[in-house]
């Protein structure tokens, strides 16, 4: 199983609402594991499964005031509850294949976090 975090795995609050919500996924990054899980198919390899996972994390770690985007962004960890969820398996080809893939898996989590946010206030 590899855990995979498109938007660096951060929440970070909106700043139109201040509400956290997950950092806008790397399309690309998306579109990579796709290929590599069609890749493996192709050479009788193992079938690869795709499931949305959603992390309500920013109490036990909470990001910095700016965002970073370079490597080695400074966080501190305290006490705080977390929420994590997966979602039903996700057929890429009948999500629209790599081109529409990657931002249908990102409402998928965002779906997820919302949810999350609402049991977790």
């Amino acid at each position: 199983m590899f855990w995979v975090a498109p938007s660096g795995g951060m929440d970070r609050p909106n700043s139109a609402t201040g509400r956290f919500e997950p950092a806008k996924f790397d399309e690309q990054s998306v579109g990579l594991f796709y290929l590599l899980g069609q890749n493996a198919a192709k050479k009788n390899g193992p079938e690869t499964y795709f499931f949305p996972l959603a992390m309500w994390t920013h109490r036990l770690v909470p990001p910095p005031k700016d965002e970073n985007s370079g490597v080695g962004e400074k966080r501190s960890a305290t006490r705080a509850p977390v929420g994590i969820q997966f979602g039903p398996r996700m057929d890429p080809e009948a999500m629209g294949g790599r081109k529409k893939f990657p931002s249908k898996a990102e409402d998928a989590v965002k779906e997820l976090y919302d949810n999350l946010d609402s049991l977790m206030r």
